[in-house]
């Protein structure tokens, strides 16, 4: 068994440094990866990024990425100026946006639920070597295959905002990117619909005085078990077996396959449960209010383009995107979240089978090996136990270890504003005066609150109603949080990172990417949000 794999294509080594400038991916992978998970994420988000780059014409050539210290790294690499045409490239993602939503859903229907089934109806039981091999082998493709989609269906998603943004600033000579968003809102998607199956759950314990002593009196450790005890908690817990299959393929610490699902452990859906009980507010009517706020939005800028031509452009180019742009949290949903959240059970059934082979001690043990790895132990079976013991504590190590945000100079960065909108950059330095630190500007409004510092899902149910939520980032699974706090301040992200675009849904004031928030804030502490300006004081 070889490490070439580890050694030569997944480290960040001087001559990567030398050659490219790389970010710290911390919205999407604040944490260190496990090796089995970046053997399997790194291939495919490069090829994903190269193949459906180059035949989009993008001005991106493909995204380099590489692990340091087990956190991501990625540098985007520019096609030369003489292959690429701005005016070609914007032509093809004109013809992909009008059938995206359609394409989206067949991938969803006829590729990832089937696959998807196949990984939960697989056991090892009564299967071969040979077969398990082969499985595993396959689950490694479909992660090149589902990298391929995700940047087929995401690239003309993000390409239809950045195509509105340059429409709305000729039309309105404004720069102000927020407006252009708050006409993107009020579209049904899978984070919103989690959410409001979550509060439907709530509503449901509210009318009974049985279920809301359980979930009062109860902690969250025995509430399950209480409710199953009693014949009301059992019709409930059979609503709730249905949201957690329908929406518990995800975990809300960060992606990676070492982290318990919401499938696996009920407390965490319950705990939101909880939570939503003391929100008073209506799902549908705050939803179909944000809608009319944003159709009136719309109607008053159609009101001052005088020429019907280019009124005819906008009202199509906002109506378009306005269609598909439930693809950013729905691929999120299907690709990001349920990949690995699905891939995880499957890796623990093949790493039980392992530990029957004395192949490893833990079936958890599986996640500190390559993928490489995996394969070559099937084929030649040898116990590894001490080698996932420096592995194991190797990433502790790495889980200590505060990341570096950059390597390279970031003025020499290619497309350094669309990477700001999803990532975000640092937006000013704290001003000691003002006891006030400045981020990007995601979401309107102001809010004055309570901070509470929220590191991972097992901190879920501590939110209480009105806080302002403080974290290094948000997964779509975080947002359901939203409808409980008063605002969010994040230390990465940018106006398109998922914080910024559920935030506007739900109308919070939302200051992302300042980097600097877990480190300035406490619990407790008061702060006022300006998600407006982008600024929070404290």
């Amino acid at each position: 068994m070889t490490n070439k794999t580890l050694d030569h294509e997944f480290l960040l080594s001087d001559d990567d440094m030398n050659r490219s400038f790389w970010v710290q991916n911390d919205v999407h992978f604040p944490r260190p990866l496990t090796p089995l998970f970046t053997s399997l994420i790194m291939p495919a988000m490069s090829n994903g990024t190269k193949v459906c780059y180059e035949k989009m014409k993008m001005q991106i050539e493909r995204v380099d990425v590489k692990s340091l210290n087990g956190y991501y790294y990625q540098s985007i690499i520019p096609r030369s100026k003489e292959d690429y045409d701005h005016e070609e490239h914007k032509s093809i993602m004109m013809n992909l946006i009008p059938n995206l939503i359609s394409r989206f859903d067949d991938y969803v229907e006829n590729v990832f639920k089937p696959y998807y089934e196949k990984l939960s109806a697989f056991k090892t039981k009564n299967e071969s070597r040979n077969s398990i091999l082969q499985a595993v082998k396959e689950l490694e493709q479909f992660f090149i295959t589902a990298w391929v989609i995700h940047y087929e269906v995401l690239t003309p998603k993000q390409a239809a905002g950045w195509i509105l943004e340059e429409l709305y600033s000729q039309l309105f000579n404004s720069n102000d990117k927020s407006a252009v968003y708050d006409l993107l809102v009020g579209t049904m998607n899978k984070t919103l619909e989690t959410d409001r199956a979550i509060w439907e759950l709530s509503r449901q314990v509210k009318k009974s005085n049985l279920l809301n002593k359980l979930f009062e009196t109860t902690n969250i450790e025995s509430l399950f078990e209480n409710l199953a005890s009693v014949k009301e908690g059992q019709q409930f817990l059979g609503d709730f077996q249905n949201v957690m299959t329908e929406y518990g393929y995800r975990n809300a610490n960060y992606h990676d396959l070492n982290e318990e699902t919401w499938i696996e452990n009920p407390k965490y859906i319950l705990g939101l449960v909880k939570r939503y009980l003391d929100i008073n507010d209506d799902f549908d009517e705050k939803f179909s209010e944000i809608n009319m706020k944003r159709t009136q939005l719309f109607e008053q800028l159609l009101l001052k383009i005088h020429n019907s031509s280019e009124k005819q452009q906008f009202k199509e180019m906002v109506e378009t995107a306005l269609h598909i742009w439930r693809i950013e949290e729905d691929h999120h949903f299907y690709i990001d979240a349920m990949l690995p959240a699905r891939s995880r059970l499957f890796f623990l059934e093949i790493g039980k089978y392992m530990v029957e082979q004395k192949i490893i001690a833990n079936k958890n043990d599986i996640f500190f090996l390559y993928i490489n790895e995996v394969k070559d132990l099937l084929e030649k079976p040898n116990n590894v136990e001490n080698l996932i013991i420096k592995r194991r504590k190797k990433h502790e190590e790495n889980m200590n270890t505060i990341p570096v945000p950059f390597v390279g100079d970031p003025t020499n960065i290619a497309n350094a504003n669309e990477l700001e909108q999803i990532i975000g950059f640092p937006q000013g330095p704290i001003n000691k005066e003002q006891q006030s630190f400045k981020g990007t500007a995601a979401s309107k409004g102001v809010y004055k609150g309570k901070v509470k510092m929220i590191y991972s899902q097992e901190d879920f149910h501590t939110v209480e109603k009105g806080d302002v939520l403080v974290t290094k980032t948000t997964t779509p699974p975080w947002t359901v949080l939203f409808p409980i706090v008063g605002a969010i301040i994040t230390d990465s992200g940018g106006i398109l990172s998922h914080a910024g675009i559920i935030a506007r849904e739900y109308e919070i004031p939302a200051v992302l990417g300042t980097k600097v928030a877990t480190s300035m804030l406490n619990n407790g502490d008061e702060v006022t949000v300006d998600g407006t300006n982008g600024v929070v004081y404290f």
